[in-house]
């Protein structure tokens, strides 16, 4: 029951961080395409015509960190390209075992993560600091990454206590 519960919560963990990573990437090209081509307008007319997106570094920026972190959530079931040049000679219990192990220590390393990202969100908001560019609230960022870095720490959880064997390119099944 408990285990089910837990693998339940790491697919959900896994479809949210999935989207988020989807959308992130999806707003980063926007970005980065729109402005390569308003900037090629912005050239060709002399300065006359500028339809850049104001901040789009910064945006660009934040859009990749909520993708990057997003992206650990949503490869680490079953995605995770594994290069075994050593463990590989290993048999298959002590393959599994120390795939069990990887994971837990991944998840203990999301944990420790969560925990600093979110105490530093909570600074931030009472600070009121802001991005440079477009004066967003800066602890929305930290608080997305605490979310993804949990989002991690429960799919590894999952992961570490119910994978029974290694699959092939070395994900775990």
């Amino acid at each position: 029951m408990i285990l089910s519960t837990l693998n339940r919560m790491a697919r959900w963990a896994e479809m949210f961080s999935l989207a988020v990573a989807g959308l992130a990437t999806v707003y980063l090209l926007f970005v980065t395409a729109f402005n390569v081509a308003t900037r090629a307008l912005f050239d060709l007319s002399g300065t006359a015509v500028n339809l850049m997106i104001p901040a789009a570094i910064e945006q660009a920026s934040y859009a990749l960190l909520l993708l990057v972190f997003a992206a650990l959530g949503a490869a680490a079931r079953k995605n995770m390209i594994a290069v075994d040049l050593f463990v590989g000679r290993f048999p298959a219990v002590i393959r599994t075992g120390a795939a069990r192990l990887w994971f837990l220590l991944i998840m203990v390393l999301a944990v420790v993560l969560a925990w600093s990202f979110g105490e530093e969100a909570i600074k931030l908001a009472g600070r009121g600091d802001v991005t440079q560019d477009l004066g967003l609230p800066l602890w929305i960022f930290y608080a997305a990454i605490t979310v993804e870095c949990l989002a991690l720490a429960v799919i590894c959880l999952a992961e570490g206590l119910t994978a029974t064997e290694i699959g092939e390119g070395g994900a775990m099944t």
